[in-house]
């Protein structure tokens, strides 16, 4: 049925939403979208009791929202001045704890730093012990004496005094050590400078600490050898040979410096050389032709295996491996510029 003009009229009019619109003939029916529950309709205060229009059925949800908002907001806005304020105050309170601290540390930290005058002359008097005693009296002072001492060579004494060495130089490292660490003495610029002298002059006089072990090693060797040449014989039979002799400068060789040990390699080449010439020139007869010649060969090798030996038996001298070195007054020698030091601690502590 198809149908009228008025229908079609209305038709076109029918509101896209609303209550439930009458189809037309031929098409289906169409309900309009139910209110969801913020939509609920509310009568104004003011229209309670008075019939309810069409008009006001509907609530602005943006009105709904921000009246049921409004108390939310008012709690949220009194809340962060609340926290404004707790902030304010908790801000104020580390202020005033990091100024106070600021003027405590500036107070007390120079107080902590300053040295103690009567500690610092305790410290320094039980390394003046040890200065003392290891320049003048240890066994150091003995290793360096007699390394060139064939009177004191025997093994067994020489040992002794470098084995002793050893423990007194642990000794005087361990009061440097404790000295440097307890007596905040870099917090006094004078005595500090008197402090500086006397190490930079006892680095100079004395192994590091880090050396020692080494320079007793090149010690002991350069004695040990120097014992055995001088004890050497004159003849054929009681020379060393060549491979023995070899033996005997096995301590140079050894010793962990490449000087010696090129030392040692050239005193080995020599000393072959003489060997032969004295072998041949013992097995000749006065009357052979060639006497004189092998006689003059040996002579000479003789001459360059002494020279050799002269020139460069002080390849390693004291500034190479200093070992309590108690030469040099004032300025040079370390019981000196321990003793200024000792002194300007001692003004300081009455």
């Amino acid at each position: 049925m198809e149908p009228n003009e008025q229908d079609k009229a209305n038709a076109g009019n029918t509101p896209a939403a609303g209550p439930v619109v009458a189809p037309t003939e031929g098409s289906a029916s169409v309900r309009a979208p139910e209110p969801t529950p913020t939509s609920t309709s509310v009568p104004a205060p003011e229209s309670v009791g008075a019939p309810v229009s069409e008009s006001n059925s509907t609530i602005n949800p943006e009105s709904t929202t921000n009246a049921a908002a409004s108390p939310v907001a008012e709690t949220s806005t009194n809340s962060m001045k609340s926290g404004n304020k707790i902030g304010l105050w908790v801000g104020l309170g580390v202020g005033t704890l990091v100024l106070v601290g600021g003027i405590v540390a500036a107070i007390l930290i120079p107080q902590m730093m300053k040295p103690d005058y009567n500690k610092m002359y305790d410290l320094a008097n039980s390394l003046g012990d040890e200065v003392y005693n290891y320049f003048y009296s240890s066994a150091c002072h003995d290793v360096r004496l007699y390394v060139d001492s064939y009177y004191s060579a025997e093994a067994n004494e020489y040992a002794e005094y470098v084995n002793n060495c050893r423990n007194d130089a642990a000794k005087i490292y361990a009061e440097i050590g404790k000295f440097e660490a307890e007596s905040n003495v870099s917090n006094d610029s004078e005595i500090n400078e008197l402090y500086l002298k006397f190490k930079k002059t006892f680095d100079e006089k004395a192994p590091g600490k880090d050396r020692i072990e080494q320079t007793l090693k090149v010690y002991e060797a350069i004695h040990n050898f120097v014992s055995e040449v001088k004890g050497l014989g004159s003849d054929l039979e009681s020379m060393p040979t060549p491979s023995e002799f070899k033996e005997i400068s096995e301590s140079l060789a050894n010793s962990g410096d490449e000087r010696l040990r090129g030392f040692a390699e050239g005193l080995n080449q020599r000393y072959e050389t003489l060997y032969e010439k004295y072998r041949l020139l013992s097995e000749m007869d006065y009357s052979d032709s060639n006497y004189m010649t092998v006689y003059e060969e040996y002579l000479e090798a003789g001459n360059e295996l002494s020279d050799y030996f002269n020139e460069q038996s002080d390849v390693i001298d004291d500034s190479d491996y200093p070992l309590a070195d108690t030469s040099g007054r004032g300025d040079d020698s370390v019981v000196d510029t321990f003793s200024d030091l000792e002194s300007a601690i001692v003004e300081k502590a009455k």
